[in-house]
């Protein structure tokens, strides 16, 4: 374990071994940023790591590859492997908890980036672990049990969040049957192209109404949702298809394969054609 005294980073060398699908955890580092105020240009960093911002005081921004995500309180958001990203000055301070770390599966947890992610209970409990532990750590003293408590603790973090976003897009228990007849337009495979006017009108509402009954039940946009839906079925048939990547393109509604490759870099760091060589299996 080495440490940067300034910065208080901590560095586990050794994976760390947890359940699925992040077992083992390769390099993690970590970061308790309390940020009063950066410097006004800030600084592009690219690096080799995945990185997870979560936020845990105040209310930031990040710029990733050249689009601006604010990030507040109880959420948290990723960053690929050669992304080149910065923090943005924020109106007022902001405290990150800011882990980096390299899976030897990365391509089981493409799902966490791409957008912001609210922090469930569970989550929100098992990150104030990590923070206890991190501030509870013998800087000087790289055998101390609050090391091995940290990385445990972080790589449990991780996994907890993956379980997160696998549940985010359901549908809570009790909606009525309005959100629900909602839902299931938006999550229909024949209407991830077609824009959310279009699927108001099929329903008997306005575009505004859809956008508030989503919000309100689901924490996040129709706009997100979309977009999710469609970063899924993306690598989903980038990975287990012999299908091109214009007729992939054109399944998650791009109208063109630029804007769809641009959608798919953005998100994931790689070209679809680059995604699909560096994790895809052998398709017959």
């Amino acid at each position: 374990m080495k440490i940067n005294r300034d910065l208080r980073c901590w560095q586990a060398e050794n994976p760390i071994d947890v359940d699925a699908p992040f077992s083992p955890v390769n390099k993690i580092y970590i970061w308790l940023r309390d940020e009063k105020m950066i410097h006004p240009r800030g600084w592009a960093v690219v690096h080799h790591y995945h990185c997870l911002y979560f936020c845990l005081e105040g209310s930031g921004e990040l710029e990733i590859d050249g689009i601006s995500y604010q990030i507040k309180a109880d959420e948290v958001i990723g960053v690929l492997p050669h992304q080149p990203h910065r923090r943005l000055p924020s109106a007022g301070p902001v405290k990150y908890l800011l882990i980096r770390f390299i899976p030897r599966y990365p391509e089981q947890i493409r799902h966490l980036f791409g957008h912001s992610i609210r922090q469930s209970e569970q989550i929100h409990n098992a990150l104030q672990e990590v923070v206890t532990a991190y501030e509870n750590v013998n800087f000087r003293n790289n055998r101390c049990p609050q090391s091995n408590e940290l990385g445990l603790r972080t790589a449990l973090l991780i996994n907890y969040l993956s379980d997160c976003v696998k549940t985010e897009l359901t549908i809570p228990p009790g909606s009525g049957k309005r959100i629900n007849d909602v839902m299931q337009q938006i999550f229909s495979p024949e209407n991830i192209g077609e824009p959310l006017q279009k699927i108001a009108k099929q329903i008997g509402i306005t575009p505004g109404h859809l956008t508030d009954l989503v919000h309100d039940t689901m924490g996040y946009s129709p706009r997100h949702i979309r977009r999710v839906m469609r970063m899924r079925l993306a690598e989903d048939q980038l990975l287990h298809t012999n299908l091109s990547v214009s007729e992939i393109a054109e399944n998650v509604g791009y109208k063109s394969v630029y804007a769809f490759s641009r959608f798919f870099k953005i998100a994931t760091g790689s070209s679809p054609n680059a995604y699909r060589k560096k994790y895809g299996q052998s398709l017959n």
